[in-house]
C-alpha cells in the first residue's frame, strides 16, 4: 500500500502540532511497512537538518520526501489563505505525476485544497482524507480580531471538508463541528493523536507538599494566558503554590511573583520530560484547541489537568483525570486552582494515576497508527471493490 501525505509543514522543520503529527504519522506508517510519499515545506528560518537523523534506516526504506516552497506575498487580510491555496497548487503540480500509484491521500489542513478542487471537478483521484485538527475557525473566538480571522478561514475550510471522502476528527466537540459543516457523502472518522511510549512514566509519582502547576504554550490570545494570570494573582493572595511556565511569553506579560517561574521555549523533549515529571497539575485554559499534545504528554508523566472543554479535550480530561471547566470562565478557573491546591494528596494521586492509565491504554502512537491504518485499508479495499463492480 502507498499513502501520500500532504502537509503544511513537517518536523523537524516546524514545531507546531500539525508538523509533529505529520512526522509521527509518516514514521509510524513506515514502521508498518507502508510506502509513504511526504510533500512538505521547510518553515522560514528553520535550520538545515538531515532527515536521516530523525528516522531509523528501516523506516527510510518506505519514505520518499518532496520538498516544495511555500509562496510569499505582500501582507493583506487573507494573505495566508491566498498563499495556502498557491502552495496547494504547487503540491498538486508535483503530485499529479504520482496519482496512479497512490492508494490513499492524507491531507493536513489546506495542503490538499487544489487536489480536492480537481477531485470535485471529476478528476480521477484516490480516496482523500483531510485533517484540520483543532478547527479553531469554528470555535469560540478570544476577541474581535480572532473572530474576523475565523470568518476568513471558515469558508475554504468548509469547502475542503465537503469535498473530501473522509474528515478526520480528534473527537469531543470537534465531531459535532465537522457534522455541522459537511454534506452526507463525507465520512467522519474519530482518530486521536498519539505520543511515543518513551513519555510513559511507569513508576508512580509522589504527591506531597506545595502544589506545582505547569503551563506549556506560546503567548497567544486563544491560549487564555490573560485569564490564567488573573486567576493566579487572585489565588496567590490566600494560597501557597508554585507555577512553572514553559514557552515564549514576553517579559511584559510575565507575573512578577516569586512563585512563578518562566523557562522560555524548550525544544529538548528530555528537558520537558524532566520539568513535567516534577509537576502536579497542567493548566490549559484555552479558548480553542484540537487535542493538545501538551495534555497528552503531561498526563503520560502522571500529571492531573485543569483544562477548558474545547475541541477534543473532553476525550482526555474529566473528573477522573482532573478538572474540566468552561472556556473564558475566570471564576471556574480560580475555583479549579483552589480545588487542586486543597485536594488531599491521596485523591490527587488517584487523578494523576488515572491520567497515566488513559494515555497508556488509548493514546500511544503504536495504538493510534493501528486504528488509522485499519480504517484506511478497509476504505481503500471497499473503494477498489466498488470500482471493479462498476467496470463490470
Amino acid at each position: 500500500m502507498k499513502i501520500t501525505l500532504l502537509t503544511n509543514g513537517f518536523y523537524p522543520f516546524g514545531m507546531g502540532g500539525m508538523q509533529k503529527h505529520s512526522y509521527y504519522l509518516a514514521r509510524y506508517l513506515a514502521k508498518k511497512s507502508v510506502q509513504v510519499d511526504v510533500y512538505y515545506f521547510k518553515s522560514r528560518g528553520s535550520k538545515e537538518k538531515d532527515l536521516e537523523k530523525f528516522f531509523a534506516p528501516e523506516e527510510l526504506k518506505y519514505l520518499t520526501f518532496y520538498e516544495l516552497d511555500f509562496p510569499s506575498s505582500v501582507y493583506f487580510p487573507g494573505h495566508y489563505i491566498f498563499n495556502s491555496y498557491r502552495y496547494s497548487c504547487n503540491i498538486y503540480k508535483k503530485f499529479k505525476e504520482h496519482l496512479a500509484d497512490t492508494d490513499f491521500v492524507y491531507v493536513q489542513g489546506f495542503s490538499g485544497w487544489k487536489l480536492l478542487n480537481e477531485k470535485e471537478s471529476g478528476k480521477k483521484i484516490p480516496p482523500v482524507g483531510i485533517n484540520f485538527h483543532g478547527l479553531e475557525m469554528f470555535q469560540i473566538p478570544a476577541n474581535t480580531c480572532t473572530k474576523l480571522e475565523n470568518n476568513l478561514f471558515s469558508y475554504p475550510t468548509r469547502s475542503c471538508l465537503q469535498k473530501a471522502d473522509i474528515a478526520f476528527s480528534l473527537g469531543g466537540k470537534l465531531t459535532g463541528i465537522i457534522k455541522s459543516q459537511v454534506r452526507g457523502n463525507t465520512k467522519i472518522w474519530e482518530t486521536p493523536i498519539g505520543i511515543e511510549e518513551k513519555w510513559l512514566r511507569k513508576e508512580p509519582s509522589a504527591t506531597k507538599g506545595v502544589r506545582k502547576f505547569i503551563f506549556i504554550g506560546r503567548y497567544e490570545r486563544r491560549k487564555g494566558i490573560q485569564e490564567l494570570n488573573k486567576a493566579i494573582t487572585i489565588v496567590n493572595k490566600e494560597y501557597d503554590f508554585e507555577f512553572e511556565f514553559i514557552g515564549h511569553i514576553p517579559s511584559k506579560n510575565r507575573l512578577k511573583l516569586l512563585n512563578c517561574h518562566y523557562h522560555g521555549p524548550i525544544y529538548d523533549e528530555d528537558k520537558i520530560i524532566e520539568l513535567t515529571s516534577d509537576g502536579d497539575i497542567l493548566v490549559s485554559p484555552s479558548y480553542s484547541e484540537g487535542m493538545p499534545t501538551v495534555i497528552l504528554e503531561a498526563m503520560s508523566r502522571r500529571l492531573a489537568v485543569i483544562a477548558t472543554d474545547v475541541g477534543a479535550v473532553s476525550e482526555l480530561v474529566s473528573s477522573e483525570t482532573g478538572w474540566l471547566i468552561e472556556p473564558a470562565n475566570l471564576p471556574q478557573l480560580e475555583a479549579a486552582l483552589v480545588k487542586a491546591i486543597n485536594i488531599p494528596n491521596a485523591q490527587l494521586q488517584q487523578k494523576k494515576d488515572s491520567a497515566f492509565r488513559l494515555i497508556e491504554k488509548k493514546f500511544t502512537w503504536s495504538y493510534v497508527i493501528d486504528i488509522t491504518l485499519d480504517r484506511i485499508k478497509n476504505h481503500v479495499n471497499k473503494a477498489y471493490a466498488n470500482e471493479q463492480t462498476m467496470q463490470k
